[in-house]
């Protein structure tokens, strides 16, 4: 709505549609003492990611659902950039080590040396 009334200013067009900006983290202890949550809340994660990448950033009923809960009018949710998030849980890599250089870039990483991803990723 902001860039439609010329409130805002878009910087970036292309940092947010199709990279990957995040995955799901959870505790490890909090997964193996609740295996069945850790498991049923993935297997929820990963059909609606299908779902939303099948078409249902397009879809009526599910932009309906996106706007009741995020408060943000649909046509708004339909027009937005979007990252791109693989149904089967992938996780690309290079792009978190593309974010950690954008942002480094910037100046608003407040660590040395690049993170070793593999360390807190899992990605097979």
């Amino acid at each position: 709505m902001g860039k439609t009334r010329g409130l805002v200013r878009v910087l970036s067009e292309d940092f947010v549609n199709g990279d990957q900006p995040t995955g799901v983290y959870w505790n490890r202890t909090w997964a193996k003492k609740n295996p069945e949550l850790a498991a049923g809340f993935l297997r929820a994660y990963l059909k609606a990611v299908a779902d939303l990448e099948n078409g249902g950033w397009q879809d009526p009923a599910t932009l309906a659902i996106l706007e009741k809960y995020t408060q943000v009018p649909a046509d708004v949710i339909k027009r937005a950039a979007r990252p791109y998030n693989d149904p089967q849980g992938k996780l690309n890599l290079e792009g978190f080590r593309d974010q950690e250089r954008f942002f480094r870039g910037l100046g608003l990483l407040t660590y040395d040396g690049e993170l070793d991803f593999s360390l807190f990723m899992k990605t097979k």
